[in-house]
Formats: structure tokens, sequence, C-alpha cells
């Protein structure tokens, strides 16, 4: 499906281009007046060119094809660039809202017997609101599966991962249904409710804030970045409150869901009552002692779009809506196992679609107040971005070991998230000839000799966990998919240096997502040194060394313990570093990197010695 919505986009675009290259040389009207367009000619034109961010001010669109109307129709889409991202809006939708400031450019697509994209694309800004409170932003995250889905428990494994990273923004619901002849006894008639509204095709489906596209990747790093995104392009106006009360003799559950907004807009919502814990079914791709968490068990408000709230006015801002439901829970179902979930939905399409602006979940029989920012019990947990570690073992006398670095330099370039979010660090070795930029004491010959690196000289080794030879790509490629799609980053990492005449003094820090124990190792590199490189039956004078890690900082390579670290925290080390003669300040770093328990390198950062570099958070 994702695969698809992608395959659209470019050729929407390609069109676009297309017809750019051969259309006549007279510019697209400017005046506005959409009785002009030529036959067999789209344009797209916007009733507004800058709203309010705040959800409730809307921009109508009018889109024609030559003198027809076609606004409306089901096989048009406008096409939103909004951030670097572009995203189609539903088929026949031709109106926008948001809650995201900035500026956003539109385009329209249409299929009338060929492949239609718009000769112009109109600008709307989208003016900065300041929100009355600052509510903590939780995301609902929706898993499709089922017993007969083997692929399924890898989805529910990443979900874990994503939950661990960044604690207390997502909330997952997982809706069981009948999959490969396999009948699941979790289903419910929601399941089959959604799996229509939204038209997939497959398990595992994820799905964020029921959004109706395309879905997520199940992978942990998608998740987390389609996250990042949401929480970035989505910032909620509104907070969500719950109380329940639970009889447990006539096992009877009353619901209260509370909404609070801060602006005028309609809302609905959503009440899904869950489960953890499940055991005793066969699950394809595990076995039968599989746990189910976070199954749906039942749809208290049954609407795939949610049901109305405040008699389907908007909200007074600042003034908080209730709605009642109860429910009686079945007597297989575990009451000390369940939780409730409630969403807040708003339109940013005219009513078209509903999306979660909010959510918030509690225990059966518990309850759960508003999150606000600042508050010791709701401070917006981060999600942080992966940064990936790759060792590189290397020497100047090593005949193979530039083409070793230019297979490892192919592949980064040539993946976005690589170029940005990958490390490289380079050991230089005088294994079997001069070489002084090695380390001392044969250092690079004992970290591969820890690591039974036997690939020799160039090899490489990505976050301490992966390691192989460079004589081609496919291991190095390997090991960035492994670091990305299967080890999210559950802790950030800041390092902050300042210069005196003769010292680096630096400070490293490691904020968790969760309570754990780490290690940080902190290293000199210095890149751009200029000495010899023997490079197959050559030898070059002045060759452009990059990464070089010029010293150890930390009393090991594999750091210093830090103290454990309580969910939401940080621990920190301060080192003083002399400053050697030979190193070009100007090219010199300090990197820092977070070691687990388990030895692996979790996250790490960097900065220019001298100056600093803060958390990075996926939502900023």
């Amino acid at each position: 499906m994702v695969m698809k919505n992608i395959f659209t986009y470019i050729l929407s675009f390609a069109v676009l281009a297309m017809s750019a290259s051969c259309s006549p040389s007279a510019e697209p009207d400017e005046s506005g007046k959409d009785d002009v367009v030529p036959e067999g000619v789209l344009r797209i034109f916007a009733d507004k060119s800058e709203i309010k961010a705040d959800g409730s001010e809307s921009v109508t669109f009018k889109v024609m094809f030559g003198s027809e109307d076609v606004s409306t129709k089901k096989t048009m889409h406008i096409v939103k660039e909004f951030d670097g991202k572009t995203e189609n809006l539903v088929n026949g939708v031709n109106v926008f809202s948001t809650t995201a400031p900035g500026t956003y450019k539109f385009s329209a697509y249409l299929y009338s017997g060929g492949e239609y994209v718009s000769d112009n694309q109109v600008t709307v800004t989208a003016a900065e609101v300041e929100s009355a409170v600052p509510y903590v932003q939780k995301v609902i995250g929706e898993q499709f599966t089922s017993l007969g889905c083997q692929s399924c428990p890898g989805l529910s494994t990443a979900i874990k991962e994503v939950q661990a990273a960044m604690p207390g923004v997502l909330i997952p619901v997982s809706f069981h249904m009948d999959f490969s002849g396999v009948a699941d006894p979790m289903t419910i008639d929601t399941t089959r409710a959604f799996y229509n509204y939204y038209g997939f095709q497959g398990l595992p489906y994820f799905n964020l804030n029921f959004h109706k596209s395309g879905g997520v990747n199940a992978n942990a790093s998608s998740i987390i970045d389609a996250i990042g995104d949401e929480l970035k392009s989505n910032p909620t106006t509104c907070g969500v409150a719950i109380d329940t009360r639970y009889d447990a003799s006539s096992r009877r559950l009353d619901i209260t869901a509370k909404i609070t907004s801060n602006v005028a807009v309609r809302h609905k919502y959503h009440i899904f009552l869950v489960e953890d814990g499940i055991t005793g079914y066969d699950q394809m791709g595990a076995n039968r002692s599989y746990i189910h968490d976070n199954v749906v068990r039942i749809m208290v408000a049954p609407a795939t779009t949610g049901l109305d709230i405040n008699s389907r006015n908007p909200f007074t801002p600042g003034v908080e809506v209730t709605a009642e439901r109860s429910v009686t829970l079945d007597d297989s179902w575990k009451a000390e196992n369940m939780r409730v979930v409630v969403a807040a939905l708003t339109t940013l399409d005219g009513g078209t679609t509903w999306t979660c602006s909010n959510a918030n979940e509690c225990k059966v029989g518990g309850s759960v107040g508003y999150a606000m920012k600042g508050e010791e019990d709701g401070t917006e947990q981060a999600a942080f971005r992966k940064h990936v570690a790759v060792w590189e073992f290397t020497g100047a006398w090593c005949t193979n070991c530039p083409s070793g670095y230019s297979n490892m330099n192919f592949v980064i370039s040539r993946n976005d998230a690589y170029k940005e979010n990958v490390h490289l660090m380079a050991f230089h070795s005088d294994y079997s000839g001069k070489d002084i930029l090695a380390l001392p004491d044969n250092l690079t010959d004992r970290i591969m000799m820890d690591y039974n690196i036997s690939e020799g000289f160039p090899s490489f080794l990505t976050e301490l966990r992966t390691s192989g030879g460079l004589v081609d790509a496919t291991a190095f490629r390997s090991s960035l998919e492994q670091a990305f799609n299967e080890y999210t980053a559950h802790c950030g990492v800041a390092v902050s240096s300042e210069l005196t005449d003769s010292k680096i003094n630096v400070t490293a820090k490691v904020a968790s997502g969760l309570s754990s124990t780490y290690r940080i190792a902190v290293f000199v590199v210095e890149d751009r040194v200029k000495y010899y490189q023997k490079d197959g039956t050559l030898t070059h004078d002045e060759y452009n060394h990059r990464h070089v890690v010029r010293k150890v900082v930390s009393s090991t390579y594999m750091g210093d313990a830090l103290r454990e670290i309580a969910a939401g925290s940080e621990a920190s080390r301060t080192y003083e570093i002399d400053i050697d003669s030979s190193w070009n300040l100007d090219e010199t770093y300090i990197y820092a990197l977070a070691i687990n328990a388990d030895g692996h390198i979790n996250n790490m950062n960097f900065c220019k010695a001298g100056e600093n570099a803060d958390y990075d958070y996926l939502n900023e």
C-alpha cells in the first residue's frame, strides 16, 4: 500500500515535469479567474492564501479541468507539499486546515481518460497561533493482526521497542481478524469496519491516528519516524482525561471521557477497551505461549469516524466537554489486565475524514487527568533520533582501504537517512606498515581481536554489534539496515566542549527513555588529515584521511560507567583533554557514544571542538 502511494507521487510529479517541458511557453493565467482555463489543462485555485494554524480556519480549493469543475470528483486528489514532504489528500477532498504553522504548496492530480497534473501550484501560509494550554500529545497506533499471520509477531515486537524508546507517546490498539484461512477468536465486528474503511490488503498493517492513508512500514524505525512526523505536522490543540468506575460483582464499567480544546473546533471521540496478557492461542510465527497485548475487546463508541459530542457544535475554548458510556465486561476478559483508551478526533478536511488529535488511557476502574507539558507527571516524553556509529579499520599502508571507504560511502550517499545519521570513525593500524595515525598500544588491532573481526583490512564494526569486510558493500549495507530497522534508540546523547589555550573541556550527557544502565565512550576525531595512503599500485602523498580517531578520551574504548538512569532522567561525565599540537582544531570533533548494558552502542552524538550538540529529538 505504501509503495503504491509513493508510486502515485512519483508518477504525478513525473507528469508535472513532462507537462512543464512540453507545454506552450505562455505562463499559466495569474488573474485568479477560473473561467479562462484552456481545455485539456488542469489548474488549481485557492479561496485564500493565509489561514490560522488552529485547525479551525480552512482554505477551499477549486480545481478546473478546462471549463469543468472537478474540485470534488473522486478521480481528483490534491497534492500537498510541506516541510520537505509530499502527501496526497483523500480523493475528492478540496478543503484543508492545519495545526502546524508554515508554508504549504498545493497542486492537483486528475485521472480523466489519462493522467493530468495541474500546470500551477498555489501557496498557503498557516500562521502560528499561541497555544492556551500546552497539552502533552499522545498518538494512537492501530495494529491489524491475526493468529494466521506469520509476520505479525514482528510488528508486536516493533511496537514494544517503540514504546521503550519513547515512553508515554504511543498508545497501541490491536485489532484481530480472520486471515489466511485461520479463524481468530479475538476478532470483533469493529475490525471488519476499519478494514473496509482503510481498504488495505495483507497483514501486518499499522496506521497512526486513524489517518486514511497507506499505513506505516511495520518496523520500529519507520514507526518512530512516522510518529515524529505526526507530532510535527499535526500538533494537538486539545487534552483528554478519563474517569472510570468498575463494579466487580456486576462487571459493569462506567466511563467518562473528557475533552478540553484550545480552539473552537468540532470534535468526535473513540473509546476502546483493550486487554493485555492474553495467551492460549496458537500464533503463526510464534507458538501457543505467545502473549497478545493491546487487544481491542470492544469499541465502546462503535463508529469508524467517531461519535459526535457537544451536539456537533464547536467547542468553547477552555471549557471541558464530557461523554459518558457504559459496558459490561465479558466473563472471559480479565479486568485487571484491561485498559480504557479514549481518542479525541478532529477533521482537517471539512469533515470527510476524522483523525486523532490527542488520546489518553487508564486502567479499568482507574482515572487519568490531563497531561500538560512541564508538569511532573505530564512532561512530554521525547523520541530520540537514531544515530549510528560505524568503526572503520584501516591503515595508510593498506592498498585496498581506499576502495573499502568508497564502498561504505556509496551505501551512505544513496540513502537520505544514512547521510544524516550514519557516522564513520576510522581506527588506523600500523599492523603491516608505517602509519603515524595509528592509535598507541596497538589498540585498533586489539579491538579487532576483541570482536573477532577476521576479515582483516579494510573492515567495519557497526554499533559494536555487526562486523564484516569491505571488499564489497554487501555486509556493510546489511549492518545499517539492521541498525535502523531492528534496534531503536531509547536514549539520547548531548555533548558540549570548551576550548582553552591547551585543553578541551568536555561534558557528555545521556538521557534515557527507560530505566537502564549505560557507559559513555568519548573520542577525539579529526577529519581531512593529510597523510600518505597506498591505493592499489599507487601511493598518494597527500591523501585526505576522513574521520580519523585521534584519541580515546574515556578510560577505555568501551567507555566509562554511568549510574543507572531512570526513565526521563539523564547522567553525565566530564573530561579534560590535552590538545595535541598536530590536530587541526578547525577539523577536530568530539564524539560521544552511549553504550547499552548489553555492550552495544544505542545512540551517539558529536560536536566540533569548542562547540555543543544538544539532544537530537525526532519531534523538533
